[in-house]
């Protein structure tokens, strides 16, 4: 087999039947020379999706969770080209930039652009980056000196700065008009809206066709050196996707540093408990009485040792099952706050599918799924599952103090 051959490698891909016996299959092709480089070299990754790939969310994820640095292409253009220009052109506006661009393409060059992003990971060359190069932007994705033939201008990036590899998401252009269509039925229009409707899902199929065109070049250049992740994304099922993406990073040994989409189910009754099946899940348990000093101590001190094993075991897997056994979390006194804050939200049992959607998800329960958990979110990022008969002001209480350790560690 030769070096660029790419391998298929299954074990990246989670056992979805798992999670959720719905869950579709998210196939992952990566290069046989796909590695996160050696200890002292910065590691650098290009970033492939268009229209309804879910890039942007995927991207967002990483950096939360890795700590990533992200370079877009599309950005440096708008920042550099007015100062290149200067001495002999204003450009006060994005217009005034587009304008000229489509006069004259050759202001933004392919090689200016990648010189600007190796100087940027140049001067700060600790991180991990990830170079979206392929801008939104139609009159540039348009321009033939930066969407091009790019074997010459990527070899010369690479001389000094290498990239570890490139992931490609695919979407074929059948799931995209399904997606569209399926946006359309499930999105309640306004009467008289349908043309306008009808239209931007023309546009953003033309986006999809130009993009896929434009980036081409590219994915042939990672591909022929065997440093090419190509992920299929043609499910649309975002929680899949980013958990096969998670994982393909977990196994390149990069540590996380805060948690993202994770769930955590509360099992005030301990991890078997009437129609409860905590044990089989694919839950990482966190056993409350074993993690703290004092078993009894305060609410605040417990929940904040419950999130520091949560952040410990972040990149190992974003589900999780506290068992708080042995403590005084049931007992706990609810102090009374005068502040309006609200740090978390009820999810209504009325939407449908809500409740159903994580129990299903985690293969949570025997039997019947409603009776028995309610659900709050206290971040974007975290979502909690009480069993029904736990009192609201201390679920409410607990979503709060989680909430607040949780901003604090963003911050930080």
């Amino acid at each position: 087999r030769s070096s660029s051959e790419p391998r298929q490698r299954p074990e990246y891909v989670r056992k979805m039947s798992v999670l959720d016996i719905n869950a579709p299959y998210i196939p992952i092709t990566v290069g046989s020379n796909v590695c996160f480089p050696p200890s002292g070299t910065t590691p650098i990754i290009f970033i492939f999706g268009g229209p309804g790939s879910g890039k942007g969310r995927i991207v967002a994820n990483l950096r939360s969770m890795f700590g990533m640095k992200l370079i877009s292409a599309e950005n440096i253009v708008l920042k550099y080209l007015p100062k290149k220009v200067q001495h002999f052109i204003t450009l006060s506006t994005a217009n005034d930039i587009a304008e000229l661009v489509k006069r004259e393409p050759s202001h933004v060059p392919l090689d200016w652009v990648l010189r600007l992003i190796q100087h940027i990971i140049m001067a700060d060359p600790h991180h991990v980056y990830i170079v979206d190069l392929i801008p939104n932007l139609k009159w540039l994705v348009r321009n033939t000196s930066l969407v091009k033939e790019c074997a010459a201008e990527l070899a010369a990036f690479e001389e000094k700065t290498p990239a570890s590899f490139a992931i490609h998401l695919s979407l074929t252009e059948d799931s995209l008009n399904k997606t569209l269509d399926y946006s359309h039925k499930v999105v309640c229009v306004p009467q008289g809206a349908t043309v306008a409707d009808e239209a931007d899902s023309t546009r953003t199929k033309r986006r999809f066709q130009l993009h896929e065109g434009a980036i081409q070049p590219f994915l042939t250049y990672f591909s022929s050196l065997g440093r090419l992740v190509t992920m299929d994304v043609s499910s649309g099922a975002s929680e899949p996707i980013w958990d096969c993406i998670h994982k393909f990073f977990i196994d390149q040994s990069l540590p996380a540093q805060v948690l993202v989409d994770s769930v955590v189910v509360f099992a005030m009754d301990g991890l078997q408990a009437g129609n409860l099946n905590l044990t089989n899940c694919d839950l990482t348990p966190i056993y409350l009485r074993d993690v703290v000093q004092d078993p009894h101590a305060p609410l605040e001190t417990l929940i904040e040792a419950i999130y520091e094993q949560l952040h410990k075991l972040a990149g190992l897997h974003p589900y999780f099952v506290v068992d708080p056994e042995g403590t005084s979390v049931m007992s706990a006194v609810i102090p009374q706050r005068g502040d309006k804050m609200v740090v978390f939200s009820d999810v209504p049992d009325k939407e449908e599918g809500c409740i159903n959607k994580f129990a299903v998800k985690l293969n949570l329960l025997v039997g019947g799924l409603k009776p028995y958990f309610k659900c709050l979110s206290c971040s974007h990022d975290i979502t909690l599952l009480f069993p029904s008969n736990v009192p609201d002001d201390l679920c409410h209480h607990i979503a709060f103090l989680l909430a607040t350790n949780h901003s604090a560690r963003v911050i930080a």
